[in-house]
């Protein structure tokens, strides 16, 4: 009888070490699947590059601003060599806006995006960004006061009765055009055309401010129409 309680006893306790065993082993894979050390190393690693090629491009920046007195626009695409690492050259670019991950990493992203870079790809129209004291381009005064209308589309042949056209393409390639068409009665109406849709820079703050003749709502409609925390234009 008492030999019997004992096997029992036994045989419980194994059933119990088994368990504890099962979830150990759960909680160890689940550890390795989820927080594994060779993944945080190279998103640790991939996280300082960023922040060491946003720092050259700081340099840079200053150094070209330098340079060209001021004039960002006379800023080429070679002037950045060397600022992007070798290895991310299909995936980084320096523009005259900023650094851009051009990858389609979604956890590459989500780092360079908190890092302050432009999320896009290669073929992306990204509007360049404004600041407060734009007057180039249709924020000239002439401009600005007159301006009734504006509107977007996803063809960036600029027409050839316009009063004046303008690159407004952060990469400066042509991508993103605006012009201006008058109505006859002395108001302007602004088109801004992409290859395909149009993403405005994250930097968008100023893009319609001191339009003082166009409405509220339209200007609402425009600024605060996003996806995926870019804001599209179409």
């Amino acid at each position: 009888m008492k030999k019997s309680r004992k096997t029992g006893i036994s045989l419980i306790v194994m059933l119990i070490t088994i368990v504890v065993i099962i979830i150990l082993a759960a909680s160890i894979i689940n550890t390795v699947i989820y927080n594994n050390p060779m993944d945080n190393a190279k998103e640790a690693a991939f996280r300082s590059d960023l922040q060491e090629m946003k720092y050259a491009y700081g340099i840079r920046q200053g150094e070209l601003m330098a340079k060209y007195k001021g004039d960002k626009y006379k800023i080429k695409p070679e002037d950045y060599d060397g600022v992007v690492f070798e290895q991310y050259k299909d995936e980084v670019i320096a523009l005259g806006e900023g650094l851009a991950y051009l990858g389609e990493d979604k956890k590459k992203q989500e780092i360079a995006e908190s890092m302050d870079y432009i999320i896009g790809n290669p073929n992306d129209s990204i509007l360049k960004a404004f600041s407060d004291w734009s007057k180039d381009d249709f924020h000239a005064e002439e401009y600005r006061t007159k301006i009734t209308k504006m509107k977007f589309i996803t063809n960036n042949k600029v027409p050839k009765d316009v009063i004046e056209s303008w690159d407004v393409s952060a990469k400066r390639n042509g991508s993103v055009m605006a012009w201006i068409l008058d109505n006859g009665n002395g108001e302007y109406e602004l088109t801004i055309g992409g290859n395909g849709k149009v993403i405005a820079n994250k930097r968008i703050g100023w893009f319609v401010r001191k339009f003082v003749r166009i409405k509220r709502g339209r200007y609402e409609s425009i600024r605060y129409k996003y996806d995926n925390k870019y804001e599209w234009y179409v």
